[in-house]
């Protein structure tokens, strides 16, 4: 995890999951309402790392990648915790070359594929916020060259993600809250007709 995310690692519960399905009845996200800038910067050592296939990721050794992310076994919930909260792509976009790009790209639209309506164990409110965030911040690394269904599946990610913080927030307290409404503000402001849900996470 980066400095300064909570110290615990949350279980995707029932109502976790039932929420990030419902969530995705809701209007569908289809633009940003500006241009989005990385306002979370990774290492760049490590992102050559992580292109090159052989990385530790929460003090695991993963050697000579030659498959999805998302195949990885995780040997324990911090590991799963730092896949799922996207803490990669902060590297691989202080890199920001081709073969980062296509890593990152590659990596975060099969999250989409595989996870993004509500499966998996990545959908806890603070995990799913810091996910959100830097999707956002790195928007336009992850869009660049990619089809019109693939931009449309991931907006529809970006929304569905919204909807389920600005429905799950208010079930953690502490720090995760805080994730959580910082998410949900965060996305409040970068995402088209996202704006709705900013008067109740603001209050």
């Amino acid at each position: 995890m980066r400095q300064g995310e909570t110290g615990q690692v949350a279980r995707t519960g029932w109502a976790d999951r039932l929420h990030a399905r419902l969530a995705g009845f809701s209007r569908p996200v289809r633009a940003f309402a500006g241009s989005p800038e990385p306002r979370t910067i990774g290492s760049f050592a490590k992102g050559r790392q992580l292109v090159s296939g052989t990385f530790q990721l929460a003090g695991f050794l993963v050697e000579d990648l030659d498959r999805s992310l998302w195949d990885i076994p995780a040997p324990d919930e911090w590991f799963e915790s730092e896949l799922h909260g996207f803490t990669w792509l902060d590297d691989l976009a202080a890199v920001g070359d081709g073969p980062a790009r296509s890593c990152a790209q590659a990596w975060a639209h099969d999250w989409v594929a595989r996870f993004g309506k509500g499966e998996g164990p990545g959908w806890t409110p603070d995990l799913t916020a810091r996910r959100l965030i830097r999707m956002i911040n790195h928007g336009p690394l992850l869009l660049a060259g990619r089809d019109k269904p693939g931009t449309a599946g991931f907006f529809r990610a970006l929304g569905r993600q919204t909807v389920f913080l600005s429905r799950r927030w208010r079930s953690v307290e502490g720090l995760p809250r805080i994730e959580a409404l910082t998410g949900l503000i965060h996305a409040g402001h970068a995402l088209a007709g996202m704006e709705r849900h900013l008067p109740k996470a603001a209050a």
